[in-house]
C-alpha cells in the first residue's frame, strides 16, 4: 500500500514538472518570437549607421530623384505666371476666367495646387459646373455680394451663401456649384484647388451638347427636337454668362 502511495506521488510530481516545463517552453518560444518580430521591426524602421556603396539601404533616395528631375527640367521663370493677364483666355458675356494650373504652368506637375481668377461682371454668373478631381476654396476679393451654392449628392442638403468681400467659402470635390455676382460692380474671386489638374465639367453644355438627345429628352420629359434646339443655342465656351434678368434690370443693364 505504501509503495502505491509513493509511486502515485512520484507520478504526480513528474506530471506537474512536465507541465511547468512545457508552459515555460511555450513562454520562451513566444518571447523569442516577439523578440524576433521586434528586431525585424526595428531593422525595418531604424536607419543603419553605415551605408554600403554597392548595396545602399532601400529607403535612401536617389540623388537624382523623380522630383529633382522634374524641378531641374524647368527654368526659374517657369514658376511665375501672369494670372491677371490670363483673364483674356476665357471670355463670356458675364465675365472672364484665368487659370493657374498644370496646363498653363507645367511646373505644377505633382504639386496638387491650382488657382482660378474669376472676374464676374455685374450680375455675371459662373454657371453650374463640377471639378471632378479637386475640392475648392473660394475667396471673395472685392465683391459686395457674391452668391455661391453647391449640391454635393443625392440626399444632401443644397448649400447656398451670399459671401461678402473678404470672406471665404469652399466647395466639396465633385459637387455641382456656381458663383454669381449679385452686385452692380465687377467682382473678383480667387478659387484654389487641391489638385494641379482639377478638371471642369460644365453642367449645361455637357448635359445638352455632349449626352445623347434620346437620353436627355426622357430625363427631362421633353421632346428630342427641343433638346437639339437647346444644345444649338447653348454657349460656345464655359466662361461666365450674363446673369438673371431681374438683376440686370436692377443694375440698369441691357437685356
Amino acid at each position: 500500500m505504501q509503495n502505491k502511495i509513493v509511486l502515485t506521488l512520484l507520478f504526480t510530481v513528474v506530471c506537474i514538472s512536465a507541465t511547468l516545463n512545457s508552459r515555460a517552453g511555450f513562454a520562451n518560444f513566444g518571447n523569442r518570437a516577439n523578440s524576433h518580430n521586434r528586431q525585424e521591426t526595428v531593422a525595418d524602421t531604424v536607419a543603419p549607421t553605415t551605408e554600403s556603396p554597392t548595396n545602399p539601404p532601400k529607403y535612401i533616395s536617389n540623388p537624382a530623384s523623380t522630383a529633382a528631375k522634374l524641378i531641374n527640367g524647368f527654368n526659374a521663370t517657369d514658376y511665375v505666371f501672369d494670372l491677371f493677364g490670363s483673364l483674356s483666355t476665357e471670355n463670356g458675356s458675364g465675365g472672364n476666367l484665368g487659370r493657374f494650373n498644370v496646363e498653363s504652368v507645367p511646373a505644377l506637375q505633382t504639386h496638387r495646387i491650382a488657382l482660378t481668377l474669376i472676374r464676374l461682371l455685374p450680375c455675371g454668373i459662373n454657371t453650374a459646373h463640377v471639378h471632378p478631381r479637386a475640392s475648392q476654396a473660394i475667396f471673395n476679393i472685392n465683391g459686395t455680394n457674391v452668391r455661391v451654392g453647391f449640391a454635393a449628392e443625392n440626399g444632401a442638403n443644397y448649400i447656398q451663401n451670399d459671401v461678402r468681400s473678404g470672406f471665404s467659402t469652399f466647395i466639396p470635390q465633385g459637387a455641382v456649384h456656381f458663383e454669381q455676382n449679385l452686385d452692380c460692380e465687377i467682382a473678383f474671386l480667387i478659387a484654389a484647388n487641391n489638385h494641379e489638374d482639377p478638371g471642369t465639367l460644365s453642367i449645361g453644355t455637357s448635359f445638352f451638347q455632349d449626352l445623347p438627345g434620346d437620353l436627355v429628352a426622357p430625363t427631362l420629359g421633353i421632346d428630342e427636337a427641343l433638346v437639339a434646339d437647346i444644345a444649338a443655342a447653348g454657349p460656345a465656351s464655359n466662361a461666365p454668362l450674363a446673369g438673371a434678368a431681374a438683376c440686370r434690370a436692377r443694375c440698369g443693364l441691357s437685356k
